[in-house]
């Protein structure tokens, strides 16, 4: 995953949120927890997992995510959330599996005062 901020964006915006496509890569190669660590810190997953619904059927998750500075269990913190929605693997029709598909992520500031951006 990567970590935005307004002062490191490729593309210059006073936008409040981005969204953008994320591999899923694996944290370890025979494992299931996804790598979340960036060189500038890591994106904690906070609370459940959430079902996306569709006709009364679970087609996604989304999860959220807080970034903190630094490296684990001493990271600080930050006022950066990510939503990240990804489709149920029985929902694709393919057969790649996790290691090669993506999540659409969502980051934004939180508590941001009017005008900050």
């Amino acid at each position: 995953m990567f970590f935005v901020s307004e002062e490191k964006s490729f593309l210059p915006s006073r936008d409040p949120e981005w969204y953008f496509f994320g591999p899923r890569d694996r944290k370890y190669p025979n494992g299931c927890r996804t790598n979340r660590a960036t060189r500038a810190g890591y994106w904690k997953s906070t609370g459940k997992d959430r079902s996306i619904n569709y006709q009364k059927r679970s087609i996604g998750m989304k999860k959220t995510l807080v970034f903190y500075q630094g490296r684990a269990p001493q990271g600080i913190r930050s006022n950066w959330v990510m939503h990240e929605y990804r489709i149920e693997e029985s929902e694709c029709n393919n057969t790649m599996g996790v290691q090669d598909s993506y999540a659409l992520c969502r980051v934004f500031k939180k508590n941001v005062p009017a005008g900050e951006f």
